[in-house]
């Protein structure tokens, strides 16, 4: 896969934007992705849904490396590992009560 493109009118999170962005790929959303998703510089937010502007912006964007990409994931608290840890502590002190 070369790039993601999710011209959506509305996400609750956009977890497939944060999955995209952590196997590197450059993705372009529309303003319906919440800010939250935006975690990489691979991420493109693209104002419109006028097609021949997102092929505009699609077109002018350069790949570049995708070696690093899970690191911006770790950063922005998206880590499974992590967040696994953070789900079981909160069913744990759920179930206290």
């Amino acid at each position: 896969m070369d790039l993601f493109i999710l011209p959506s009118i509305h996400e609750g999170l956009g977890n497939v934007v944060i999955e995209s962005l952590t196997s590197g790929l450059p993705t372009f959303v529309s303003n319906g992705i919440p800010e939250e998703a935006n975690i990489s510089n691979n991420f493109h937010r693209i104002n419109t849904f006028d097609a021949s502007e997102w092929a505009k912006e699609i077109l002018n964007t350069k790949t570049g490396d995708r070696t690093y990409a899970y690191k911006d994931t770790i950063k922005a608290g998206f880590d499974i590992k992590d967040v696994s840890k953070q789900l079981e502590q909160i069913y744990t002190n759920l179930m206290k009560y």
